[in-house]
């Protein structure tokens, strides 16, 4: 049987994978030598697709995990690898130290090598969905107003809906206790958090807080629902003066942390964490403000009063908790003395 790929919502996916002219085609290695493409590294292989070549022990049996149309059962966990991180390289990091420092070498793909141990199959690619999308998105603001009411707020995105795709749960290895990301137990759950450093140009000199979301992630009663989860470093926690170095390292952990203050000592988590595979998020943070500009003036002089009227347009940056902004425009008199002079007072409600 030949292999073929179909259109599944917008993604290409692989079915029946017997033909390496195919699978050379679709993940664009030139090629068609099995050890090769199985072999394949991110370069090539999707590594967020949920099916793909993995490194597992053996030859899979194919004929008790398929349903007739060619689809894995849910019964079917081989794509998880032998060690239950679903073909990536991660580690679980104890101190900020060591997170900063391995941050772009985690989420690595890892194939199989041939071999008793590793063996090149072909099969793997049954479902391989070439389009599988980034696990996580993760949002802030450009800028952090230092004066604002509330704290440093970290927006997280998972992807969900895509069969084909992996997702966060797919690292909790239910069938094995040691596999995963994290060591399974009956009530194991993922949390999302952030490192926050700025104050220094680099890591070891500045000042560090870090928080975790209160619910997990998939808590369908969760604020957000299952998918969404917001992370908040509090206010507090937060530079309280203009910074050009402020720098938020999105991680996930099997527990909640919460810094009860910022301290220059380096984060440390007993149970380990796990940067998330997204670039750290850099920001700045500013004091609010507000200034005012004068597009137009008139003065009038009529039964020995002097009449001023002045228009200007107020433009505000940050988060104001006042419940109003009183703009004051002077006048000043040649010798720019203000004393005694009259003062425009205006007031603009519900400004913030």
């Amino acid at each position: 049987m030949s292999i073929s790929t179909t259109l599944i919502a917008g993604h290409k996916i692989i079915i029946a994978p017997e033909n390496t002219h195919d699978v050379s085609k679709v993940i664009g290695r030139a090629s068609l030598d099995v050890g090769a493409l199985c072999g394949a590294g991110g370069s090539y292989v999707n590594k967020f697709a949920k099916y793909k070549p993995v490194i597992r022990d053996g030859v899979l049996d194919t004929t008790s995990q398929l349903n007739s149309d060619k689809t894995w059962k849910s019964s079917a966990t081989w794509w998880r690898a032998d060690d239950g991180k679903c073909g990536m390289t991660v580690t679980k990091r104890t101190t900020g130290t060591a997170l900063v420092s391995n941050w772009n070498s985690e989420w690595a793909y890892s194939p199989p090598t041939g071999g008793t141990h590793a063996p090149y199959r072909l099969t793997d690619f049954n479902y391989y969905d070439h389009n599988a999308a980034h696990l996580v998105s993760v949002f802030t603001t450009d800028t952090y107003y230092v004066n604002q009411a509330d704290g440093l707020l970290i927006q997280f995105q998972f992807f969900s809906g895509n069969p084909y795709q992996l997702l966060l749960t797919d690292f909790i290895n239910q069938n094995d206790g040691n596999g995963g990301l994290f060591p399974y137990t009956a009530d194991q759950h993922i949390y999302c958090g952030a490192l926050v450093a700025y104050g220094q140009s680099t890591y070891s000199t500045c000042t560090k807080a870090w928080a975790t979301s209160p619910d997990w992630v998939g808590k369908t009663s969760a604020t957000g629902g299952a998918w969404q989860r917001t992370v908040t470093i509090p206010k507090a926690q937060m530079p309280q003066s203009n910074t050009p170095y402020v720098t938020v390292y999105p991680f996930i952990s099997a527990n909640t942390y919460n810094s009860s203050t910022s301290s220059t000592t380096d984060a440390a988590w007993e149970g380990g964490v796990i940067a998330l595979p997204v670039q750290p998020i850099q920001l700045i943070a500013v004091q609010s403000s507000i200034s005012g500009v004068i597009s137009s003036a008139t003065c009038t002089y009529s039964m020995n009063a002097l009449s001023l009227t002045f228009t200007y347009t107020i433009t505000a940056y940050g988060n104001f908790q006042a419940d109003y902004v009183d703009p004051k425009v002077y006048v000043l008199d040649a010798d720019r003395d203000t004393s005694g002079q009259y003062s425009d007072y205006s007031k603009i409600q519900a400004y913030h």
